[in-house]
């Protein structure tokens, strides 16, 4: 029977083969890393050539009935990671074509056949010897290419007698000697979640540590560039929740998973609070093989886990059988701080400010980096923390920005001076850039590129980078990186937000209504960008609703209120919220692009363009998105708009 791709073997594709048997995928004869549930993907496409691969069909193969997971985002991630192994694109596929809602098929030429010589060879020299004896002997079985000896002949020593026995004896102990060497080298896991820490003390004081050891745990193994960890914002998701690890594992495409918890400790008599201790427990599953590779408990005090920290991180890389030079070993157990409250203040601003409950939680947090930064001046990371928060607080109205930028500006190149392969400092001097201190987009794009470089597998740089791609006008581009933040974090709202603010500013409507699906309902994105979204198509009543569940989430953000008003003919009430806009100015900042845009609403240009030109003054952290927001769209033919635009992104 002629043999086809549905039993070959080995197929080969570009300067790729894939071995079917022994599930390993090679480039130009070099092994590609890659896991089971992209392999078996990749295996089911190759043996259907131009075929549809439905996803149903995929997930009664990878995704059993019985198995509780989030299959879409499962797998998604799945086919984004063999897309990297093959350095295929989803816009300009070479092997993969994605039939939207429907699946997948291998669009590229395969070759294929039974298999490898090599495999022949080894078949062969590994067949076993016939045994025979004489019809009718009483003698035991001897070896055919072994001769009786002859009465008559002088015994001749027993490995002369025996050549074929001898080669034989050599050949299987240096294959057992083989064996027990490659058994030795465990195959490394290059796939890990770090789970979200449960505070089991009773002390909601303690949660910020509880949160802080997970993300420092996550932050020390993404230094690791063949590992694959799960970032911070996805694992997160899981905090508070009873899953089963194995489940979770196969919803983020992982192998391994650390799990923990902190307990509390009986003080000693008379102890001070900050004398307390707790009790670390933690365990490592591999969940292919369901067996567990790890496990500790440490009694630390809450001031005191940095050192253990550095610990656990390398030991979690020695369980995990990884290879590590010794620079990337030391970037893993690097402590950044030998200054335990200086750690234990940036743990305290990391937990504010993931709270993204506001103006306050973001002060709160630039208080608690500056104290870090004051007990040690060399501390990275609580410079970036700091650069962060500055950030946060000039985009929501909590510092005016022409205070903000410079600010971090001084900060952000600080902690690059410290730390010059810091992922997350690269991220925040890319923000800086793209903003109207600098209006430097070249520069802005080169920094987050440089963080993926340093962090691939980082949701936040690639939000960063789909936000600066809708920024300059490069739509496909943004909403592919938007769509990789969202395989990385997959359950994170923001993380899908991110997509629903490219369609948005890409002018994509009729995507808009789409992705609206995707949002559990009561979570702030999805309600903004369905007001955008209704005004933009003219459903001035239905955009109003929802700003009103907007602002009832999120007291103060009104996503443009006053600008649905001016559009759908409630102009006194626009013009009363607009005064009012500017009354609060003498307060304190209030940005000058909103109030232009309530003016752009009422049709008034010339109070428009003042305002864009005192936005333009004023550096407001809204002015970049001028190019793109739809909002403006009726003005870009006006030689005056158009020249403001050109002014806006011209590097200053």
């Amino acid at each position: 029977m002629q043999e086809g791709p549905q039993t070959a073997r080995v197929i080969r594709f570009g300067p790729f083969e894939a071995d079917l048997h022994t599930r390993e995928l090679r480039k130009q004869g070099i092994r590609i890393k890659l896991q089971d549930q992209p392999f078996h993907i990749l295996a089911m496409l190759l043996r259907s050539p131009g075929e549809l691969v439905t996803r149903e069909q995929i997930r009664t193969n990878l995704w059993p009935q019985d198995t509780f997971v989030d299959f879409d985002h499962g797998l998604n991630a799945a086919v984004r990671r063999l897309r990297d192994a093959l350095n295929d694109s989803a816009d300009t596929p070479r092997f993969i074509e994605t039939l939207p809602r429907r699946g997948y098929r291998f669009i590229g030429h395969i070759e294929f056949e039974a298999q490898s010589v090599a495999r022949v060879a080894a078949a062969e020299a590994c067949a076993p010897v016939e045994l025979s004896a004489a019809p009718g002997s009483r003698q035991p079985a001897m070896l055919s290419a072994a001769p009786q000896p002859e009465a008559n002949r002088p015994l001749l020593p027993w490995w002369r007698r025996y050549p074929l026995a001898m080669t034989v004896t050599g050949v299987l102990i240096s294959g057992a000697a083989l064996l027990a060497w490659a058994l030795s080298r465990t195959p490394a896991i290059n796939s890990i979640a770090i789970l979200p820490f449960a505070n089991e003390t009773h002390e909601a004081g303690l949660d910020y540590l509880s949160d802080g050891i997970t993300e420092t745990i996550i932050n020390n193994l993404a230094q690791v560039p063949t590992l694959e960890v799960t970032s911070r914002n996805a694992a997160f998701v899981y905090k508070g929740r009873a899953a089963d690890p194995k489940a979770i594992a196969h919803e983020l495409g992982v192998r391994a998973v650390l799990v923990g918890n902190l307990s509390a400790v009986a003080p000693a008599p008379g102890a001070s609070r900050e004398a307390h201790s707790v009790r670390l427990a933690i365990e490592l599953v591999d969940t292919q093989h369901d067996r567990r590779l790890w496990g500790e408990q440490y009694t630390i005090k809450s001031v005191e886990s940095n050192e253990v920290l550095a610990q656990i991180s390398d030991r979690v890389a020695e369980k995990l059988a990884l290879r590590l030079s010794s620079a990337v070993r030391s970037r893993v157990a690097r402590r950044h701080t030998e200054n335990n409250a200086a750690f234990d203040a940036y743990l305290h601003g990391m937990f504010a400010i993931n709270q993204r409950a506001g103006i306050d939680e973001y002060r709160q947090a630039l208080g608690y980096f500056r104290e870090a930064r004051a007990l040690d001046r060399n501390y990275a990371p609580a410079y970036t923390g700091e650069a962060a928060a500055l950030g946060l607080l000039a985009f929501y109205g909590g510092m005016a920005p022409w205070e903000a930028y410079p600010l971090q500006e001084k900060i952000t190149l600080r902690a690059l001076e410290l730390d010059p392969e810091l992922a997350d400092a690269h991220v925040q001097y890319g923000y800086l850039l793209q903003q109207p201190l600098h209006r430097d987009m070249a520069g802005a794009e080169r920094e987050f590129r440089l963080a993926l470089q340093l962090q691939p597998y980082s949701g936040q740089a690639h939000h960063a980078l789909a936000l600066h791609l809708s920024i300059i006008g490069r739509t496909d581009e943004s909403l592919a990186e938007a769509r990789r933040a969202a395989e990385l974090e997959p359950s994170l709202p923001p993380s899908k937000g991110t997509i629903l603010w490219m369609e948005y500013f890409g002018h994509r409507f009729a995507e808009m209504e789409r992705s609206f699906r995707e949002f559990a309902p009561g979570h702030l994105y999805p309600h903004c960008m369905e007001a955008l979204y209704f005004e933009a198509v003219g459903r001035y009543a239905q955009a109003m609703a929802e700003i009103e569940q907007v602002t009832n989430l999120a007291p103060g953000n009104v996503c443009s209120l006053p600008h649905v008003y001016a559009v759908s003919g409630r102009q006194a009430d626009a013009r009363t919220i607009v005064a009012g806009m500017i009354a609060d100015r003498s307060k304190g900042y209030v940005s000058a692009y909103q109030i232009a845009l309530v003016y752009a609403g009422l049709g008034e240009t010339e109070a428009m363009l003042h305002w864009l030109q005192l936005a333009d003054k004023e550096l407001d952290p809204w002015l970049i998105w001028l190019k793109s927001d739809p909002r403006f769209d009726s003005y870009r033919a006006l030689p005056e708009f158009a020249a403001l635009e050109q002014q806006v992104f011209t590097p200053r």
